[in-house]
């Protein structure tokens, strides 16, 4: 009898202590799935200078949709596209696709943190084009300074940039320097 007590005495301090054991195991800190892109549009106004002929203003909605694939690091990958329509006269149209990279100028601990971080960028596009009596292509670089601004479930995206298109398809280099506005969203 005694021996038969202290086996059940043995299995249930076993089982009581294997309890503790199993709710020390990690758990989510959140039942909330982290994003993983940034999808956003902008809306863009530059003063353009191409070379050999007098600059001017140039405004586009949207100026590029743009998905950014989130990370907990600093870098940060953001694929753009952007189209162009001009209907005034003949009809031509530009198709720029192009990928930025984003550099966080603060460490976040997850997505969600690098919503207030100001960031720089720079990139690369190809820009497809017809004037309506011939197309070409132009390679482009850029380079920017921006900011997220909380809005709700949203953000504003405030961004400073400079840009180089070089000569290319009959259309001279030229120069760039504006700012972006646009929303980003989490997904």
């Amino acid at each position: 009898m005694v021996k038969l007590l202290g086996c059940a005495l043995l299995v249930g301090s076993l089982a009581t202590l294997s309890a503790p054991a199993s709710a020390q195991r990690k758990t989510p800190a959140s039942t909330t799935p982290s994003p993983r892109y940034e999808i956003g549009g902008d809306f863009a106004a530059s003063y353009t200078k191409p070379s050999d002929v007098s600059g001017g203003i140039n405004m586009g909605l949207p100026v590029d949709v743009r998905v950014g694939f989130l990370t907990n690091k600093k870098l940060m990958w953001e694929p753009r596209l952007s189209f162009l329509l001009t209907t005034i006269g003949t009809t031509t149209y530009t198709i720029t696709p192009g990928l930025n990279v984003l550099y966080h100028l603060k460490r976040g601990s997850g997505p969600y943190k690098l919503v207030r971080a100001p960031y720089i960028t720079g990139g690369v596009g190809v820009s497809f084009f017809d004037l309506g009596g011939g197309g070409g292509t132009q390679f482009s670089l850029g380079a920017g300074v921006g900011k997220r601004v909380p809005f709700g479930g949203a953000a504003t995206r405030l961004e400073a940039f400079l840009g180089y298109t070089f000569e290319g398809g009959g259309l001279p280099s030229s120069f760039a320097i504006g700012t972006r506005i646009g929303l980003s969203f989490w997904r």
